[in-house]
């Protein structure tokens, strides 16, 4: 099974700045709130909102100059999919859903290189696109439920529940483009 997650999907509100500064280096701490979904065989769409969940996590910046920074983060969520909820695969009958636990550690490469700062200070709010790469750990729990006539059983089901050989610890890559937006605090 694949799955999509989207977990800053909503927002990401950064909570402190610049706790501390030094020749262009400075701390940054905050949190995510958004959705989780999945995306795979067990859904009617690319991203059914019926199945969406909650998502959240926190992180921590160093930012070594304006254009690099260092990044760790924890997140948090869940997703799910039924088969009730697809036209094609109704009759099939599965059901799953796991949470989610995922930590990384990614290096960030704002290409533009703005100033987040002042000279005398202030944060300056601005809209920046920049390129990720790291490195990280999934932690899941995955359970599957098979819901439909006891007859029928065999008919879908060709392995075992849970599959023989599924792992709860999975390696993260995560890299791409992004767009932040940072808030001003003055």
């Amino acid at each position: 099974m694949k799955y999509f997650i989207i977990l800053p999907l909503l927002c990401s509100v950064s909570l402190a700045f610049g706790q501390f500064r030094e020749n262009n280096r400075f701390v940054e701490a905050g949190f995510l709130f958004g959705g989780t979904a999945y995306s795979g065989d067990v859904s009617a769409s690319n991203v059914d909102l019926g199945e969406m969940h909650v998502g959240y996590g926190m992180f921590l910046r160093y930012h070594l100059n304006p254009k690099f920074s260092l990044k760790a983060h924890l997140y948090s969520g869940a997703i799910s999919g039924d088969d009730k909820r697809s036209k094609s695969l109704a009759v099939r009958n599965f059901r799953f859903g796991t949470a989610i636990f995922e930590w990384a550690t990614v290096a960030e490469w704002n290409f533009f290189g703005k100033e987040r700062f002042t000279p005398t200070g202030v944060h300056v709010f601005s809209v920046s696109p920049y390129l990720y790469l790291g490195v990280g750990m999934s932690f899941i729990n995955p359970e599957a439920v098979y819901y439909g006539p006891p007859d029928q059983r065999d008919k879908y089901l060709k392995v075992p529940f849970p599959e023989e050989g599924l792992k709860n610890r999975l390696p993260l890559f995560p890299m791409g483009p992004a767009c932040g937006l940072m808030f001003t605090t003055a």
